[in-house]
């Protein structure tokens, strides 16, 4: 049904009462049963109007329903990246600073022990010890502060690519 085949019975029956209400000489039963044919008509325009309202509001429940879950999985989905996000940062800045220990241990061995040892003596190993402490307790700061490096880095790529996604998909809010 094309759209001049939509309202075609409507648009017949005005017709129709355009014609009537034309006419010169007509007689008051003529009228109303003209006005009851209206009458008739009307009812069921009235019918379908609140049909169509009828499903008009459900379908727009439903859609509104549909909506608030799919925002709710949005959330949901952009909370799963953020902690993925972090754990990726945070397994990156252990390994870092795994590598620093590793290489302050290996310079404290190699360089800094046999240095306290010439200068103090062999028999002072409690010097060496503390520094190798100090290194340990030097770990988790390492750690933090390579983490928050990294996190500022993936935020701000994570902010380009929004920026790059929204040119080349200017619909997407």
């Amino acid at each position: 049904m094309g759209k001049k085949g939509v309202f075609e019975k409507e648009s017949a029956i005005l017709d129709h009462i355009q014609n009537f209400l034309e006419k010169d000489t007509v007689k008051a039963e003529e009228y109303k049963e003209e006005i009851n044919q209206i009458s008739r008509y009307y009812e069921e325009l009235l019918d379908q109007a609140k049909l169509i309202t009828k499903v008009s509001d459900r379908l727009q429940n439903k859609l509104n329903n549909l909506n608030a879950k799919l925002n709710d999985k949005n959330i949901e989905l952009q909370n799963t990246i953020d902690e993925l996000t972090k754990a990726k940062v945070g397994r990156r800045a252990t390994t870092i600073a795994l590598f620093v220990a590793v290489g302050l241990f290996l310079l404290s061995e190699g360089l800094v022990e046999p240095q306290i040892e010439s200068y103090l003596g062999p028999g002072n190993f409690g010097l060496g010890l503390a520094f190798k402490g100090v290194i340990a307790l030097l770990l988790k700061p390492i750690e933090t502060l390579s983490e928050k490096l990294l996190m500022k880095r993936a935020l701000k790529d994570a902010e380009s690519k929004k920026l790059q996604d929204q040119k080349l998909n200017p619909a997407t809010p």
